[in-house]
């Protein structure tokens, strides 16, 4: 028995299936993450339009929802959102792509956190205002997100001689031994981003060549709270695109 349900949605990924159709990966707001067959999608003519599948694009649907079935359909379609430059600027495409992998890594509930969800939603509509500092953007993503994934950084102990632990999550005497900490000059832009809310980044900065080890400690530090965190591929492109 199924049942229709009014919901918005961010599109993560999504994949072909057969010769017109894809499988699109969408966290909901009401249902959480789903998987929508789309069926004829990449016909010339058809019902949905192949651009609104693009990755985080913003869309106002409404579902044929079965309990414990693994793909659902789309009844009515529609985008709440149309970006100004997410899907045309590349260093933001590149940022989309880069947000949609993590998602698809960290997201895996099908169930509704409102919270999250308007959190993807807030970040989608500043980065799309976004004129300048568009480089530091994915940075502060990350640490923010980790608010509601579980994990975000304890800073109490971030105090004159401590270094960040990546696999404990907190401020500690830095051991040179140990291969989990930052050392202190990662550690205080660290501590800074998870401080940081959007409006920050305007007096942000920090040296352009320490913005790609510095991401990639960030990702380190996913792999190490998140079972089953997987390399991002859309990394070297992201890199390539900022340095």
């Amino acid at each position: 028995m199924s049942s229709n349900i009014k919901t918005e949605g961010i599109v993560l990924h999504s994949f072909k299936y057969g010769e017109t159709s894809i499988i699109s990966r969408i966290y909901t707001k009401e249902l959480g993450l789903q998987s929508y067959l789309v069926a004829g999608v990449r016909k010339r003519k058809t019902t949905f339009k192949y651009n609104l599948f693009q990755p985080l694009s913003m869309l106002e649907m409404v579902v044929y929802h079965k309990e414990n079935k693994g793909l659902q359909r789309i009844k009515e379609i529609s985008s709440i959102k149309q970006y100004n430059n997410i899907h045309s600027d590349i260093r933001k495409t590149t940022i989309a792509i880069f947000i949609s992998e993590v998602l698809v890594n960290c997201l895996k509930e099908e169930e509704s956190n409102l919270n999250l969800y308007d959190f993807l939603k807030q970040s989608l509509f500043f980065l799309d205002d976004l004129k300048e500092k568009v480089a530091d953007f994915h940075l502060l993503f990350l640490l923010q997100l980790t608010r509601y994934l579980g994990f975000y950084p304890n800073l109490g102990q971030d105090m004159a001689g401590s270094a960040f632990n990546l696999k404990e999550g907190v401020y500690q005497q830095f051991d040179k031994d140990s291969p989990y900490f930052l050392d202190r000059h990662f550690s205080d832009y660290f501590s800074m981003l998870s401080k940081m809310d959007y409006q920050d980044l305007f007096s942000f900065s920090m040296p352009s060549q320490l913005r790609k080890p510095l991401l990639e400690k960030i990702i380190d530090y996913y792999k190490l709270h998140m079972e089953g965190f997987r390399d991002i591929k859309s990394l070297v492109v992201l890199e390539n695109v900022f340095n």
